[in-house]
């Protein structure tokens, strides 16, 4: 009898499981198939390429050694800042997507678009010192580039490919990217007790890069309407040419700058 009782217990508490299970897994289908809207915070280190640059140093005027001596005159010449790379560290960023997924049982296929605030930035100091006449009493010149480099707002358009299994999905995600990135710059020119001084000429200029991304992740469905994800990218954008300011002589001079970045991101949907 005590057997039967629960043996019988065991069957009805089965029976009421089932009901559940399979509710549970219709929500999770329906939270996988549609649209959604959400949020998203992140984590990001981007790289900055700026191209060599040749300016045209001024001439200066130095004054003789001696209260009798004639004043000695530096040419113009041109000078070469090479090629350097920066990086804007590990800076934090925020935003929103909307997109659609389309589920089966074991696959899932979605299109996302996304919008990123938050700045990265970058700071560039070159100093180029030229030995003007070595051994003589006419002073080096000093030409110093400072650069600071920020990336305004990014954004993306990938689409998603996944295995399913149960309430998780792990995908991978591909697609275009673009960035706005804006840079100011000031070249400076010295030397030093030189008649004409310091002089320096700035400039600024933002422009869009636009590129590729792809990466790797994994999908949840939290219950109800909500599924979150979690998911590591790499961002190649193009170089765009900016006029950066070079010397008096030379106010701007073009010079290529692009940016590739490493990021991750968590993000939190509500499904509609």
């Amino acid at each position: 009898m005590f057997t039967k009782s629960v043996s019988l217990a065991s069957a009805l508490a089965v029976c009421a499981l089932i009901p559940v299970s399979g509710v549970s897994a219709q929500e999770a289908d329906d939270a996988f198939n549609g649209f959604y809207v959400g949020v998203h915070a992140g984590m990001g280190r981007h790289s900055y390429s700026i191209g060599d640059r040749v300016v045209m140093r001024p001439a200066e005027t130095v004054p003789g050694v001696g209260a009798d001596d004639p004043s000695v005159v530096i040419p113009a010449e041109s000078e070469t800042i090479p090629s350097q790379s920066e990086n804007s560290g590990i800076q934090p960023f925020g935003g929103g997507q909307i997109g659609f997924n389309f589920a089966s049982d074991d696959m899932l296929f979605g299109v996302e678009a996304d919008v990123s605030m938050g700045v990265f930035d970058a700071v560039s100091d070159v100093t180029v010192v030229e030995d003007v006449a070595s051994g003589s009493t006419v002073p080096a010149r000093a030409l110093t580039s400072q650069l600071a480099i920020e990336t305004e707002y990014s954004g993306s358009l990938r689409f998603r490919a996944g295995m399913r299994q149960q309430d998780l999905v792990f995908f991978g995600t591909a697609g275009l990217a673009a960035a706005r990135i804006g840079v100011s710059s000031t070249g400076t020119t010295l030397v030093a007790n030189g008649a004409d001084g310091t002089r320096s000429v700035s400039a600024s200029e933002s422009q869009t890069h636009t590129g590729w991304t792809a990466g790797a992740g994994v999908l949840g469905w939290f219950g109800g309407g909500v599924i979150g994800s979690v998911e590591a990218r790499y961002t190649s954008l193009g170089s765009k040419s900016y006029a950066l300011a070079g010397t008096v002589d030379t106010p701007t001079v073009p010079t290529d700058i692009g940016m590739s970045g490493i990021e991750l991101v968590v993000r939190l949907n509500y499904a509609f």
